[in-house]
């Protein structure tokens, strides 16, 4: 199921066609489950009348700030939905487009046919009035825009009130070098510690290496410590039996004595090459 509409954090995206598949009663949901004030963004031709607006009237209830930002294009329930807005607020480039309800389906003999123009005609009234909340003009004006099907850009929209206010994305008259370049610095900066940050990165990565020949090496050295002390031991316990017993065994004794030796000198050589190392095991640490 594709949805014409997207949120993520505090900021709600409408880009397709209003109550096409989803109604506007999933899109509430998820939009009452937001907390604080949200910003919601308008990319979308319109769509369902009567979806639209049940959206104008559940937002303009909420206890909290709807800003609209229209990025391209709000025409038909798309511009009623944004008049929900506490504030309104158009791209330089975007435009909002208004004209009549009309009716998609066309069946029905005469007498169907003028019920649902007197329907479509309520539909106009009603939507005049939501527009009448924010426009500077009258509403024989509104009307007749509508039967134009008229598209404003952000200035005329602004001039006749359906937006509070025109986001300049264009770099030209107005914008201070200045500005600029104080921006560029502080992308600079924000480059300059992120390369930083990885190279602060690096060096723990080597640090936790070393860390870990460190303690490889301990356990190395108290484990050639248990095979030395061992080895003294049992050379203890040889020659113990070898003196009881009045006779000598001088093969059995100088393999000992030689195993002794080498573990003696692997200690000593471990304990001469890694001084810090062999410290902080005495240490305990």
């Amino acid at each position: 199921m594709k949805k014409w509409y997207a949120m993520k954090g505090n900021e709600v995206r409408i880009y397709g066609s209003i109550g096409e598949d989803v109604d506007y009663t999933s899109f509430m949901n998820e939009f009452n489950s937001i907390e604080g004030d949200v910003t919601l963004k308008i990319n979308s031709n319109g769509g369902s009348i009567t979806e639209g607006l049940a959206m104008y009237n559940n937002l303009v209830a909420l206890d909290k700030d709807v800003t609209v930002v229209i990025e391209g294009m709000a025409a038909s329930m798309a511009s009623i939905i944004a008049m929900a807005g506490k504030t309104v607020k158009m791209f330089k480039n975007s435009f909002m487009m208004i004209h009549n309800p009309h009716c998609s389906s066309g069946c029905g003999e005469a007498d169907d046919l003028r019920k649902t123009a007197d329907t479509l005609d309520k539909m106009r009234d009603s939507i005049v009035d939501i527009y009448k909340n924010k426009m500077k003009i009258d509403v024989e004006a509104i009307k007749d825009y509508m039967d134009k099907e008229t598209v404003f850009t952000a200035d005329e929209a602004l001039a006749l009130g359906l937006c509070d206010e025109i986001i300049d994305n264009f770099i030209g008259e107005g914008v201070e070098l200045d500005n600029i370049q104080s921006d560029f610095k502080a992308m600079e900066a924000i480059s300059g510690l992120q390369n930083k940050i990885e190279s602060y990165s690096d060096d723990i990565s080597n640090l936790n290496s070393k860390v870990e020949k460190r303690d490889e090496l301990i356990s190395k050295m108290q484990s050639d410590n248990d095979k030395l002390n061992n080895a003294v031991e049992e050379y203890q316990n040889k020659l113990q039996k070898v003196l009881a017993g009045g006779f000598t065994v001088e093969p059995e004794i100088n393999n000992w004595k030689d195993a002794l030796h080498k573990c003696s000198n692997d200690y000593v050589e471990a304990r001469t090459k890694y001084p810090q190392a062999y410290e902080n095991y005495m240490r305990g640490e």
